[in-house]
């Protein structure tokens, strides 16, 4: 077989394949057993009627058609393994000619990992600062309060709501969602919501009714409260807004003492002391995580501006998509509603929301390939065993009606590159 490739623009390389006929002709020989296997003439089992029989009742250009698909694979493969291409999506194949006693060609046009000139990586991930993950007091002191705030016992009272109670009310606007009535309970005074509204809430009894206004601040983002959220901000921002509450309870809350006993009874601590070195480690560990991704955040950006990388468009656009989808389903998931509702009351179009992310999606795929060099050139390997590990990880997370929908070589492929990508940074990481 004569295989020749060529390169071609926007990292794309075309293989052109020839095969003379007596090559060729195995492949018409095991194309015709395949579907001999489906032929069923009388007087025979399926599948088991006599080569000339078959050839009288299968067509020559089935046969040519079918030998025509697997010859072209092996083509598509031997070059890739010839001369070391590495493709990323799925090959673009035509057949040229295909005729009886004639040599069988064909063309494949591929996109290929585009190639990277790496930096002295290592001396960039040396000189990248890395801060040590420090505990104030005054941390181990909010979690402490955080804490003993979960450990709460309430208890209804009759009289006004004061601050540090807990409310339980029923609220709605014209200005919010066609005026929809949420529900929703929190600590008065401990803020988060629209300012003002707290304030309205004080002295009023369990039953008790009120209306009042307030203004929307100009930089509104459309949050009033956890089950609340105005879709479309920018046309309330600055404007009046039009409140009714019911206070259906009031509770006083009594937060436990912060002593030993307290501490003992969470069950994995014996004394005050030891609870706040606990929650010291804890707050020490998510601080190193917090960190940790930070100076590999600067890292990256450090090795993009070194390296120049001519990204093929045709995979920036697959990347926009997965962002795109990936975004798509989380406005879904937030907003309890259709994609298109959220377009209409946002008044953006699909076509803005993908541009949008093209450079995220190059940054990406940037990514991707400066650290697949690293890999390449430290020799990083990721094993089948720790591969199909972490994706059986990853699977049981799911719940198990959800497990015959997910691509299983898809999740593996996925988690392949997670533990190399993993691995690079903690060969970077121990440099620094």
């Amino acid at each position: 077989m004569d295989i020749k490739t060529e390169k071609l623009t926007d990292g794309q390389i075309e293989i052109r394949g020839e095969m003379s006929w007596l090559e060729f002709k195995p492949y018409c020989q095991k194309a015709l057993a395949r579907l001999g296997k489906d032929v069923h003439l009388k007087g025979f089992r399926k599948g088991k009627a006599p080569k000339d029989l078959v050839e009288n009742t299968v067509s020559a250009g089935k046969v040519l058609r079918e030998a025509a698909q697997a010859a072209l694979k092996a083509g598509y493969l031997k070059a890739v393994s010839q001369h070391g291409l590495e493709p990323v999506g799925p090959p673009q194949a035509e057949v040229l000619k295909l005729a009886e006693g004639n040599p069988f060609q064909f063309k494949v046009k591929i996109t290929v990992l585009p190639e990277v000139k790496l930096p002295d990586y290592k001396r960039i991930a040396q000189r990248t600062e890395k801060k040590e993950a420090r505990v104030e007091e005054k941390e181990v002191e909010t979690a402490l309060r955080r804490l003993q705030k979960t450990r709460a016992k309430t208890k209804e009272k009759q009289g006004g709501a004061e601050k540090g109670d807990l409310v339980w009310i029923r609220y709605q606007s014209p200005q919010i969602e066609n005026n929809k009535q949420f529900e929703d309970k929190f600590i008065l005074g401990s803020g988060g919501l629209l300012e003002g509204f707290e304030e309205h809430l004080t002295g009023m009894k369990k039953g008790e009714r009120r209306e009042f206004k307030l203004i929307f601040p100009p930089d509104y983002k459309g949050v009033l409260a956890e089950g609340a959220r105005q879709a479309k901000p920018s046309s309330v921002a600055g404007s009046k807004a039009d409140f009714k509450v019911v206070m259906e309870k009031v509770e006083s809350v009594e937060l436990p003492e912060l002593t030993d006993a307290f501490a003992k009874s969470l069950g994995r601590f014996n004394s005050l002391k030891e609870l706040r070195q606990g929650i010291e480690q804890g707050v020490a560990a998510q601080k190193r995580i917090v960190e940790r991704q930070k100076w590999r955040e600067g890292l990256m950006e450090k090795l993009r501006g070194e390296v120049n990388v001519s990204l093929p468009a045709n995979l920036v656009e697959v990347e926009q998509e997965r962002l795109f989808n990936s975004l798509k389903k989380d406005i879904e998931q937030m907003s309890q509603g259709p994609f298109q509702s959220y377009l209409q009351e946002t008044g953006k179009k699909e076509e803005e929301i993908r541009q949008g992310l093209k450079k995220e999606a190059e940054k990406t795929l940037k990514n991707f390939f400066i650290l697949r060099e690293i890999a390449k050139q430290e020799g990083v390997e990721v094993s089948d065993k720790e591969t199909a590990e972490m994706a059986k990880q990853a699977l049981n997370s799911y719940p198990q009606p959800e497990h015959r929908k997910i691509d299983k070589e898809k999740l593996k492929s996925y988690y392949k590159e997670r533990l190399r990508e993993e691995k690079v940074f903690q060969k970077l990481e121990d440099l620094s």
